[in-house]
């Protein structure tokens, strides 16, 4: 074993000022160090820490949910809170009984203290203050069926408890009897008779192991040989270990649960006993495999593990070690969710396995993602978008490292082609004697390997966007007149194909259809000369997807109005980057957007984008447009003489807090007077789309009951459920779209808060 130990100052402090017995300690201490040193051949422990202590520690327990180890003292009677693992004492509390057994309830955070007079104490780990006192009576009579009566009758010391997580259930070693209390209930549920007096026990749960050291030499009634027990029913398994040097038994000992391991201490010559119950699946009657005894400091004791970080306390005549134990190799079982469609934004992967540890890192794809511990079953790991790109069965690994530790196995998270949605063709309708034409393709899922597929023959296809394809199409290649399928099939792993949609090819075109509709083709032409200026065509559309009529579009003062399609054209603009306005409070009404009784009262927003203009082009807005109705109900009255608190019955769990004085000056330069908020779904935008780094399931719009947003002159506190599944502790960014009516001021743009 690589153990890497720190003898306390004083020890050494010690030594040299007793100077006759000098040399005599420095050889002891040589050979000490040199034994921590050594290499074992079948287990590996590495001690990481020391806490000095004066007080001579009788019982020790941790409550992995929490990070806080408990140890208490006979001697003093107190109890100790202990970080982990900075090993920082937090707290002290004095206690009023003489403390025999420990044990910590997780789901409750308290601690349960036996005692010497036969009670248990029920403590408050946040104040340290008794919650209750239970009394519990010696079970002296052989097993029986009914366990009435055991509690508040005549008592007797308790020499140990452990506690079942699993089953809320307490163990407790009265005398020479095993009762079996329900938490809840607080009522004695089982009890057997034990051969002898035990000393210390601790509970496998998912093995379903009770492990007692069972005093059996009247000469060291302080040590105790292994018994292990079914926790269920209480009936023996196997028994009959003792330390294999001294042939004294051991005076105490913990399991973690999650590896199967057993460590016991052995004050007879300052050892520990490193065991595995793994195999007690298989053959319980002599299941239990000793793997190493390991030299260790004076007089160990008590001990208690911490399976979350899989370590050992390890209290000694000094103090309380910190021993890391050998870390196991974890295994996968399950990945939730099992895969994703390429192009997806980032996820939280949840692994589900076992033997994870805090310091459990997943590797996706051959790197280490970031990694959040859930428990010794589950971990969650964060995949970048960037991991999600492209399709293909991406390896899923995890690692614990040294010492011990090791890689698992692999399970293959499958990124698949996203099933492509074809929602129009501009033109619909072509004639056999028209010149070539490009075909635009709108809809979404489209990736870059994606192409336009025409009665199964593949169209030159050139990606424009995620919802934009062009296709070169020439109709005299067509032959013949008809209704010609067309689909998109995106190519590559996992080759996935989007509905059908009809072209309708006549022998010749209405001479009302021949000229091509602004915005079908990017070309140059006689009409437009190379002379600096471009055109732009787009579409808005409503939440479901509905063309939206009277949508003003403005660039500069080029105006155009959204026809009964929802199709415009701004004609003549300069080129270059350009400032362009969407007014949606003109818009013509045809169609219910939400159920809401008041919806025709209201009206769509004003928007503000950036676009660039190519000259001498026809240029397709690079995105969908979508306007959402801003409600008119709802509204909050902004106070400037107090706090102002946003709620929404219709956005659960939202709350935005405009502090008193502080002032939202909106696009009119006057202050905001009212405000509301609504959602706004994230794939049907009324700019731009999210960056592909932008983790987020929820879009929030707020409005003030007038065109246009608002600028604040003071950070406002808002508050948003959880919707990404972050862990307590961990940040979450919050972009916002950076907005200006007024050329220059703004980028238009998303961009992250601070």
């Amino acid at each position: 074993m690589d153990v890497k130990t720190q003898i306390p100052f004083y020890v050494f402090r010690e030594v040299i000022m007793k100077t006759g017995r000098l040399i005599r300690y420095v050889i002891l201490t040589i050979l000490f160090i040199l034994l921590l040193s050594k290499t074992a051949l079948s287990y590996e422990i590495r001690i990481e820490g020391n806490i000095p202590l004066k007080d001579k520690i009788t019982g020790l327990s941790v409550n992995p949910v929490t990070g806080i180890a408990l140890a208490i003292s006979s001697e003093s009677k107190t109890l100790y809170l202990i970080a982990l693992p900075s090993l920082t004492i937090i707290n002290r509390f004095p206690l009023t009984v003489t403390p025999t057994g420990l044990a910590v309830d997780t789901m409750r955070n308290i601690a349960i203290i036996s005692s010497k007079d036969g009670t248990l104490n029920f403590i408050d780990l946040e104040t340290g203050n008794t919650i209750k006192t239970l009394t519990v009576k010696r079970h002296s009579a052989p097993p029986i069926k009914t366990f009435e009566g055991m509690l508040d009758a005549e008592s007797s010391t308790i020499q140990t408890i452990a506690i079942n997580p699993k089953s809320d259930t307490l163990y407790i070693a009265n005398g020479s009897s095993l009762m079996l209390m329900d938490l809840e209930t607080e009522a004695i549920t089982k009890g057997t008779l034990l051969p002898y007096v035990p000393i210390s026990m601790a509970i496998d749960h998912n093995l379903g192991y009770l492990v007692l050291l069972i005093s059996s030499d009247i000469r060291h009634p302080a040590s105790g040989i292994l018994h292990l027990y079914n926790a269920d029913t209480l009936e023996p398994i196997t028994s009959g270990i003792v330390h294999p040097a001294s042939g004294i038994g051991y005076s105490g000992i913990a399991v973690n649960p999650s590896t199967h391991i057993a460590v016991l201490t052995n004050p007879s010559d300052n050892s520990i006993t490193v065991i595995s119950l793994s195999s007690c699946i298989m053959n319980p009657a002599s299941c239990i495999s000793i793997l190493d005894t390991i030299p260790f400091y004076e007089n160990p004791n008590a001990i208690a593990i911490d399976p979350s970080w899989n370590i050992a306390l390890i209290a000694y005549r000094d103090g309380i070690a910190l021993v890391k134990l050998e870390n196991p190799i974890p295994k996968i079982d399950l990945l939730i969710p099992q895969g994703t469609t390429a192009g997806s934004p980032e996820l939280g992967l949840s692994i589900k396995g076992s033997k994870f540890t805090r310091e459990s890192r997943a590797r996706f794809n051959l790197k280490e993602s970031r990694t959040f511990f859930e428990s010794n079953e589950s971990l969650k790991a964060i995949v970048p978008s960037e991991e999600l790109s492209q399709p293909g069965d991406i390896p899923v690994n995890v690692i614990n490292p040294s010492p011990g530790g090791g890689i698992s196995n692999t399970l293959f998270f499958n990124i698949l082609n996203p099933v492509p949605v074809i929602d129009s063709l501009t033109p619909d309708t072509v004639g056999l004697r028209s010149p070539p034409i490009t075909l635009k393709v709108r809809g979404k899922n489209f990736l870059p390997s994606a192409v336009v597929n025409l009665n199964g023959t593949d169209l030159k296809t050139r990606f424009i966007s995620s919802i934009l394809l062009e296709a070169e199409l020439n109709p005299p290649d067509l032959k013949s007149p008809g209704k010609y399928i067309v689909v998109v099939i995106n190519k590559g792993y996992g080759i996935s194909t989007s509905n059908p949609v009809w072209l309708n090819v006549v022998e010749e075109l209405p001479s009302a259809l021949s000229p091509q509709p602004s915005g079908i083709r990017d070309q140059k032409s006689d009409k437009h000369p190379a002379s600096g200026i471009g055109h732009l065509t787009g579409r808005i559309l409503n939440t479901r997807k509905q063309p939206i009529e009277g949508v003003t579009v403005q660039i500069k003062g080029i105006k155009a109005v959204t026809d009964a399609n929802g199709y415009f054209t701004l004609e003549n603009v300069p080129s270059g980057k350009q400032h362009l306005m969407i007014h949606g409070s003109g818009a013509i009404a045809k169609y219910r957007e939400t159920p809401h009784l008041r919806e025709k009262e209201s009206y769509h927003p004003t928007i503000p984008l950036t676009v660039d203009i190519d000259a001498d082009r026809i240029k397709e807005m690079p995105f969908q447009i979508y306007l959402h109705k801003q409600k008119n109900w709802d509204f909050k009255d902004i106070n400037p003489n107090e706090d102002t608190i946003l709620k929404d019955p219709d956005v659960p769990g939202v709350e935005m807090r405009i502090p008193k004085g502080v002032k939202i000056t909106g696009w009119d330069g006057k202050p905001n007077q009212r405000v509301s908020v609504r959602t706004v779904p994230t794939d049907k935008l009324p700019v731009k789309p999210l960056p592909q780094n932008a983790f987020v399931r929820t879009v929030y719009m707020f409005y003030f009951d007038k065109i246009g947003g608002g600028t604040a002159d003071q950070p406002i506190p808002f508050k948003a459920p959880n919707d990404l599944g972050l862990l307590p502790g961990q940040k979450a960014v919050l972009w916002y779209y950076d907005e200006s009516p007024n050329e220059g001021e703004a980028p238009n743009d998303w961009a992250i808060a601070g």
